[in-house]
């Protein structure tokens, strides 16, 4: 699992960078970030689908700033987002009906569970946090949950841009069978 869920929490890294410098920076170069942090999300959706999640975090950092031109920065973005997912799965447009078939054997078996694998376990929801005590530890666990909930109530603007990948990403895995610590690594 290091090949795949490593590498795609690095790429989701990498587009978290990329969409904090367009929000934090004081003059970031804009067009190239945008662009960056798309490659980041659309490679990261190739490598684990659930990685293009994180084109939402420079979409987030663009709404929050609302530079001029906004709206070409966050096309830009989503474009790029798509062609390196393209680029990392060429197979989706070479051989589209495999491609779909496979899409959806994973998103069914992500729903129906890995037979008795997670049998009489608590809901993914709760089991991922489980997963973060152990994978983390349980004072590193709440302390970063904790500094997200109280950025998030004094109003800072950068955990938004975090909260944007991860509250969606969070959902999407609370709702499957499959548990795995790795699902968690994000």
């Amino acid at each position: 699992f290091a090949t795949v869920n490593v590498f795609a929490t690095l790429l989701v890294a990498l587009a978290a960078l990329y969409a904090l410098r367009l929000l934090m920076d004081e003059n970031p170069p804009w067009l190239k970030c945008a662009i960056l942090a798309g490659v980041c999300a659309g490679l990261s959706a190739g490598t684990k689908y659930t990685g293009g999640l994180a084109v939402l975090m420079p979409l987030a950092a663009i709404g929050l700033r609302r530079p001029p031109k906004a709206v070409l920065l966050g096309v830009g973005s989503a474009l790029a987002a798509v062609l390196a997912f393209i680029v990392s799965t060429p197979g989706c447009l070479l051989d589209t009906a495999r491609f779909l078939h496979d899409f959806n054997y994973e998103r069914i078996h992500s729903e129906t569970g890995q037979g008795m694998v997670f049998t009489g376990t608590s809901p993914a929801y709760l089991y991922h946090i489980g997963n973060l005590f152990l994978g983390m530890g349980i004072i590193l666990t709440l302390l970063g949950l904790g500094t997200l909930i109280w950025s998030a109530v004094r109003k800072e603007r950068w955990v938004w841009v975090l909260l944007a990948f991860a509250i969606p990403y969070y959902f999407l895995i609370g709702r499957a069978e499959v548990k795995f610590m790795r699902y968690v690594f994000p």
